[in-house]
């Protein structure tokens, strides 16, 4: 997973149109301005804030931000199509955010994230984690150089889900990858599945159930 401000030249020279935009806010990214269009999207957080930022800027309204620490380089690696530049994760960081709540219960609802990974490693590490409302109270996402796992632990300890999945994982190395976790009541069970598609490849995805209930996303967080 790789900031720095560097100035070089004393001098720059401004055309008609710069002065003419002088004091206008940049625009957002694609990516930024079209995913809060979504009436079911809860919370987003694009992390494209520039260097020198202490936290990462929600793009809805009323959504705190999201905190980290560690070591995080802002704006440092090259983000998808429709994406401003992203952070790059380094050893020890950490991250968390809250999610608010819907307008009216539901019993289901879907986590998204992109990651671009630059190495894997035998042991494996998390990718992240959210926590609920539910009989799975956190969920943990983590990978190695040859599988990923789904870890689901309830309030009293209890392991509702731990699924190890075996995947051709340096298909996700140097290239974005969304991540897509969902979670449905269907009777006395939770039905969840986990898709990862990389951008322009073909990804896959796995799915499972457990006795309990869903409950809904309260927060996600992180570690690396």
């Amino acid at each position: 997973e790789t900031g720095g401000f560097d100035v070089w030249v004393p001098l720059t020279a401004q055309s008609l149109l710069r002065r003419h935009n002088h004091g206008n806010r940049a625009l957002k990214s694609a990516l930024a301005r079209r995913i809060p269009s979504d009436p079911d999207v809860l919370a987003y957080w694009p992390m494209e804030d520039a260097d020198g930022a202490t936290q990462f800027g929600s793009a809805i309204t009323g959504v705190p931000a999201m905190t980290y620490k560690g070591d995080i380089d802002l704006a440092a690696h090259p983000g998808p199509g429709g994406s401003d530049d992203l952070p790059v994760f380094n050893e020890g960081c950490s991250w968390s955010a809250v999610v608010p709540g819907p307008a009216t219960a539901t019993n289901e609802y879907q986590i998204e994230w992109l990651v671009n990974l630059q190495q894997l490693t035998a042991t494996e590490r998390t990718i992240q984690r959210a926590q609920t409302t539910g009989s799975v109270l956190t969920w943990t996402f983590f990978i190695d150089n040859d599988s990923i796992r789904v870890n689901g632990v309830g309030r009293d300890g209890t392991v509702h889900v731990n699924n190890t999945i075996a995947f051709t994982t340096t298909d996700f190395l140097s290239v974005w990858t969304r991540w897509r976790f969902r979670a449905d009541q269907n009777g006395a069970n939770v039905d969840w599945s986990l898709t990862l598609i990389p951008i322009l490849g073909s990804g896959g995805s796995f799915s499972a159930s457990y006795a309990g209930t869903a409950g809904r996303v309260t927060g996600v967080s992180g570690v690396d």
